[in-house]
């Protein structure tokens, strides 16, 4: 039924080719969205910059074959459909998508703040196109948040630093339990015998 609603999108519609992507420009009320390497939006409901921001956001999803993620995870839906675990990974990955890509395409992008008010704007379209990677989702202010994390590479090399020689110290202690719990077994039956 995914596939059905998504050749409707793209059937008798204009292709315009650039590099190695095809854009789709719709009158319908669409959110944007991309599959594979067609990019399909509405250029009549957004404003040049929202149009830029869009379309590097798309890309992304289109250079790093995001919509190749999203269809293994529907499939791991429908194989294990019984399974809530798969539902709520598949959502994670849906989520770290849409994070990679807003972190990619603000790298290439000037203005932040406008990227960030692009997302808002989107919220109000609801019509998407299941099985595609699509700008609007239901995780915005996520996104939001993330967009205005400063990372810190201090800090996470601190984090490794005092991570790491833990987990070291842990495995060595862990077995050297094991090692005198194996001698004083062998020993009480040494005694028995």
């Amino acid at each position: 039924f995914d596939f059905y609603s998504l050749q409707k999108v793209f059937k008798g519609k204009i292709i315009k080719r650039q590099a190695d992507f095809k854009f789709i420009d719709l009158q319908d009320n669409l959110a944007p969205f991309s599959f594979f390497n067609s990019i399909v939006y509405n250029s009549s409901l957004y404003s040049i910059s929202e149009l830029e921001n869009i379309l590097e956001h798309e890309k992304v999803h289109s250079e790093q074959n995001h919509t190749f993620y999203v269809l293994i995870s529907r499939l791991f839906c429908i194989i294990f459909w019984f399974n809530q675990f798969i539902w709520l990974y598949k959502k994670a990955i849906l989520q770290n998508l849409e994070f990679i890509a807003d972190n990619e395409a603000t790298k290439k992008i000037s203005d932040k703040k406008a990227y960030q008010l692009t997302l808002l704007k989107i919220t109000t379209h609801e019509n998407c196109v299941a099985i595609t990677n699509h700008f609007y989702q239901s995780l915005i202010k996520k996104r939001i948040v993330m967009l205005n994390k400063n990372q810190s590479k201090k800090w996470n090399s601190w984090k490794y630093a005092l991570v790491i020689p833990a987990l070291v110290a842990f495995v060595i202690l862990f077995q050297i339990k094991v090692k005198k719990k194996k001698k004083v077994s062998i020993n009480s039956t040494e005694k028995t015998t």
